[in-house]
């Protein structure tokens, strides 16, 4: 006995093929519109003969050169010459004063970062001995 179609999973069900034609179409119509809207009519260039022409006639005489005035021969004394100072001078800063720690405060120092860094319950439970 032949088996009933039932009906199939759906998993992927492509575009229908107008949708590619239709794109093809639009994209086509779009560069028909791009080409025809690139030809434009240039207009002819002017015709040039119809400008009347003009004759100018110019001359250029030399103006007189002015007779310069006599030179002066002034012997000035000459500027004091500066005197050599840089201009930055460099402050010194003095190094920092250092502290030095005794033994007893770096003998007490762990003991005292250990101890603090556990919450407080705990350490009463390793007061009472059951650490």
């Amino acid at each position: 006995m032949p088996e009933a179609p039932g009906p199939r999973p759906l998993l992927f069900r492509p575009p229908p093929r107008w949708h590619v034609w239709a794109a093809l179409g639009g994209a086509l119509l779009i560069h028909i519109g791009a080409v025809v809207a690139a030809m434009k009519r240039e207009e002819p260039p002017p015709n040039l003969a119809d400008i009347p022409t003009a004759v100018v006639e110019a001359t250029m005489e030399a103006a007189p050169e002015p007779t310069p005035p006599p030179e002066e021969v002034v012997t000035a004394t000459p500027p004091p010459e500066p005197e050599a100072t840089p201009e930055y001078v460099e402050e010194r800063t003095p190094p920092p004063h250092l502290k030095r720690q005794s033994a007893r405060h770096l003998r007490a120092a762990p003991a005292i970062s250990v101890r603090s860094a556990q919450p407080p319950h705990h350490r009463k439970r390793c007061l009472r001995g059951g650490c």
